[in-house]
């Protein structure tokens, strides 16, 4: 899979150093997620963080694609997930029993020992450590519901007239504006290695190798 990092590096230049993070950030869960293939012997544990990997990197390699080609609404809800993903990450860090309700509970679930707190709950609880965090979600979450804001941010304008600027419903979207893909690109690369740091910290492995070692 190509993270088409020499395009994004090319768009958005001033930018090189925290690309060179999400692209860390990638290739760091692609080579855990082997380590975890070439132990042979998958625990509950094992199963859950394969997920969260390979969730992760379609993540990055979604919001890759979404900054090269300026697809601003599907960018938000990609770094939505990512938060969503650290979150539950640092729930289960938080006490090592919630594992149980990450992997196997729900928000319904009739053993009150697997009920699992809602997402944005589980967000919150992110705010002593990371105090932007909330702040964050909750903007994104606005700007990528249907509403006037989420309008103004993925549409393009043509132009203004006597009432002010009007909108074209047209599927162009809004070209991503350099100041704020700086912030959204710290944001996958920071979120992203928080997802693999924190994942190291829940489901330790003894031994890592690289991509490059298992294909030989």
């Amino acid at each position: 899979m190509s993270l088409h990092i020499d395009k994004l590096k090319e768009k958005y230049p001033e930018s090189a150093l925290d690309i060179g993070h999400i692209q860390e950030a990638y290739y760091n869960l692609t080579n855990y997620f082997i380590s975890i293939v070439a132990k042979g012997e998958f625990s509950s544990k094992d199963m859950f963080f394969q997920s969260v990997v390979n969730r992760t990197n379609q993540c990055i390699f979604a919001s890759n694609y979404c900054l090269i080609n300026d697809l601003p609404l599907p960018l938000l809800n990609i770094i939505r997930q990512m938060i969503e993903i650290y979150a539950i990450n640092e729930y289960i860090l938080s006490d090592m029993r919630n594992f149980e309700k990450a992997f196997f509970g729900k928000k319904d679930h009739p053993n009150s020992d697997l009920k699992l707190p809602n997402v944005y709950t589980i967000v919150q609880k992110l705010n002593k450590k990371e105090p932007m965090i909330v702040k964050i979600y909750d903007e994104y979450s606005g700007l990528s519901h249907p509403n006037s804001r989420s309008v103004f941010s993925v549409f393009k304008g043509n132009g203004e007239d006597k009432d002010g600027y009007k909108i074209s419903m047209s599927s162009y979207s809004r070209i991503i504006e350099q100041k704020d893909a700086y912030h959204l690109i710290r944001n996958i690369g920071g979120f992203a290695n928080r997802i693999f740091l924190s994942t190291k910290k829940i489901n330790p492995l003894d031994k890592y190798i690289t991509i490059e070692h298992f294909k030989k």
